[in-house]
């Protein structure tokens, strides 16, 4: 159990447990921190629609998202 293995050894950061190359859990979340960092570096696609005018409606609709 990582959790009580890092209590007990007074673990203040995670240089601090020991690391083996293929171990679950360093090898996963070095891949969930490559994949946040490339989903930060990606430029943020957004794409407007112009706002759409009715003559018989006096209310302005602007439609916008973010393209995946």
């Amino acid at each position: 159990d990582i959790m009580k293995d890092c209590l007990d050894n007074q673990v203040k950061t995670v240089l601090d447990i020991p690391y083996f190359d293929s171990d679950f859990w360093p090898t996963t979340i070095e891949e969930s921190i490559e994949k946040l960092n490339q989903e930060e570096q990606r430029p943020q696609d957004v794409e407007i629609i112009p706002i759409i005018e009715d003559e018989n409606c006096n209310v302005s609709i602007e439609i916008s998202g973010k393209l995946s």
